[in-house]
């Protein structure tokens, strides 16, 4: 059935306004004329038995344009872009299918925009802020005989565009003599632009009394004007006096037992200064120990830049360990030499570790019956030029080290250990119960460097670690 009252509103177009772009226009080379202009039209969208429409389409020439939404009974249509004098016939339609009446509408042409002027950039610019003296003793140039580098400071403003004071500059490329010498970052800033300092000497490495041309190019390719510089030479510093020639000494050892040889080195010479010196000594007859806690020679320290050369030609050893008592094991034999100093050695002797003790003599059982029975004896003495003493047991005593060999143990049934020749450990008893001394070092190094040579019959017995 069909309804009786129907009311229909159709779409009522309204011409706002036109105007320019809101973006410069592009001119069209066949019409001669600005290829957007605008225009804004607002649509009354009409209804349909008193609904109101929700959507209006455009139609622009006939063709559909676009569709809008309808808000609080209208829709706007903006920023049409068309030839410039062109007349355009506009038509609206809503969502019930109603068409509007036809709008022509001339949208006018304008003139296109003008151009802004050219940016300019501004170049960057080369000041000499200071000449002075290198940081470091100059070096000779052996072709012109002047010092081959001075230092010449630059205070190089990077540049900027005209009309733009955030367009700045930030890198700039030197050029010494048309040559290019690398690129600067020119990162301090102030009211002028971005700048910095370069000290053309640090890297560049000029001869002095030449003169330079010196420009710069920013990244905006602008070059700036020429400066020319002229590094001064200085005169070369004077050479240092040269070191005064270390002295040398030598002395020839006798014969003594636990030497110092900084102390007698001190003692004979009478220097107090603390200087290097090139020291020898020359062993000529036997040096030994009287305690195996301390070795035979100590070399003492000396003042860095010395040199310490022992030349032996005889006996260097420790003291011979003390065998052992009855149950007792043998002693230790000592060292020889300790270094404290870097020092050579050239052995055409003999140097040795103190032999250890042999161990004394023991039974395994402790009734007097058995210690009757068995009569154990000490342990032999070690070797060195102070050898060790045997030890003392029931069934006599060990015998005494010599210079080169241990002294044999002594006993009954059970014997005590034979004392070790140099740089060896003594024997353990004969029951194996006690044990012989460790032997000596022949050197102990501490860490220090050491040259040792061996000539001739040179020997070294036991470590030298």
């Amino acid at each position: 059935m069909t309804p009786t009252h129907i009311v229909i509103v159709e779409p009522i177009l309204d011409l706002v306004a036109t105007y320019q772009p809101t973006v410069p226009c592009v001119r069209n080379f066949i019409t001669n004329n600005c290829t957007n202009g605008g225009f804004q039209v607002i649509v009354d969208a009409g209804a349909y038995n008193l609904v109101d429409a929700t959507q209006v389409t455009l139609i622009i020439n006939g063709g559909i344009h676009s569709t809008a939404n309808v808000i609080n009974g209208y829709a706007t249509f903006t920023l049409l872009q068309f030839d410039g004098n062109m007349a355009v016939r506009v038509q609206a339609q809503n969502n019930f299918g109603y068409i509007s009446n036809m709008l022509t509408v001339v949208v006018p042409a304008y003139p296109d925009t003008v151009a802004e002027p050219p940016v300019i950039a501004e170049p960057p610019t080369v000041q000499v802020v200071s000449v002075k003296a290198p940081r470091t003793p100059c070096g000779v140039n052996p072709y012109t005989n002047k010092c081959s580098y001075g230092s010449t400071r630059l205070l190089v403003y990077a540049g900027k565009l005209w009309q733009s004071t955030e367009r700045r500059a930030s890198k700039v490329t030197l050029y010494i003599n048309d040559v290019p010498y690398g690129t600067i970052n020119c990162t301090q800033s102030n009211s002028s632009g971005n700048y910095n300092y370069v000290d053309i000497n640090e890297y560049l490495g000029f001869d002095s009394d030449t003169q330079y041309a010196i420009r710069a190019v920013n990244e905006f390719n602008t070059l700036s004007q020429i400066t020319y510089v002229k590094i001064p030479s200085y005169p070369f510093p004077p050479p240092l006096p040269p070191a005064p020639p270390v002295p040398s000494v030598s002395y020839t050892i006798l014969r003594n037992n636990n030497l110092n040889l900084r102390e007698l080195y001190l003692s004979m010479s009478g220097d107090k200064t603390n200087k290097p010196v090139n020291a020898t000594f020359n062993i000529s007859n036997d040096i030994g120990s009287t305690a195996i806690s301390s070795p035979a020679i100590y070399t003492g320290s000396w003042p860095q830049g010395s040199t310490l050369t022992i030349n032996n030609n005889s006996y260097i050893t420790g003291k011979g360990g003390d065998g052992g008592a009855v149950a007792t094991s043998g002693n230790p034999g000592g060292p020889a030499i300790i270094l404290q100093y870097t020092a050579t050695i050239n052995n055409y002797g003999v140097i040795g570790g103190g032999g250890g003790g042999g161990g004394g003599g023991r039974h395994n059982s402790s009734s007097s019956f058995a210690a009757a029975l068995y009569k154990p004896g000490g342990g032999g003495g070690g070797a060195g030029i102070v050898p060790g003493s045997g030890g003392t047991g029931s069934g006599g005593s060990g015998a005494a080290g010599t210079k080169t060999a241990g002294g044999a143990g002594a006993g009954g049934r059970t014997f005590g250990g034979a004392g070790g020749a140099l740089g060896q450990p003594g024997a353990g008893s004969s029951s194996g119960i006690t044990a012989g001394g460790a032997a000596g070092a022949a050197i102990v190094r501490n860490g220090f460097g050491l040259t040792l040579n061996n000539i001739g019959s040179g020997v070294v017995y036991g470590s030298t670690s």
